[in-house]
């Protein structure tokens, strides 16, 4: 791929980035139908990892599959286009990188749910955000040697 056709990807997916964490805090924080238009007055927040995903399992005949699924998958599946998106933008990228990256924007939106009562924070989110941020860039590297998008999972050719 040239670098001239690399500049509008780059271009494209970055506006589509910044339309993606406007609708992620959105869904975050205001979403009426996920309950977030009420505020709580005491501090929720969990911080033993897989506390909350082994309570969604053990309970997961009273809470519903629905939910046990919405809890688990919504969290990985939501931050799977920060982490491709992200490495579509970026010219220097790796899966520490993008794991950083998806990892601080999860604990932006943890700490802003725990300090505004819209929400909890969850160490467990943290995992699974983070999880969905570098299935994002593994699919990044899969559509960069299918696709051909700019991609810095290419392999050098030694003659």
């Amino acid at each position: 791929m040239s670098k001239g056709s690399k500049k509008p990807i780059r271009l494209g997916s970055m506006m589509v980035l910044i339309v993606y964490i406007a609708v992620l805090f959105y869904v975050c924080f205001a979403s009426e139908q996920l309950g977030r238009g009420q505020v709580s007055q005491t501090l929720r927040f969990n911080l033993v990892p897989f506390r909350e995903i082994t309570r969604f399992w053990v309970y997961r005949s009273i809470i519903g599959i629905p939910a046990l699924m919405l809890n688990f998958f919504g969290n990985v599946l939501a931050f799977v286009p920060f982490g491709f998106f992200t490495a579509v933008c970026s010219r220097r990228r790796s899966a520490a990188k993008i794991g950083l990256m998806t990892l601080l924007l999860s604990l932006l939106i943890e700490t802003v749910q725990l300090t505004t009562g819209v929400g909890a924070f969850d160490v467990d989110d943290l995992i699974l955000n983070t999880a969905g941020g570098l299935c994002g860039y593994w699919f990044f590297l899969l559509a960069g040697r299918y696709a051909g998008l700019p991609s810095g999972g290419r392999r050098k050719h030694i003659d």
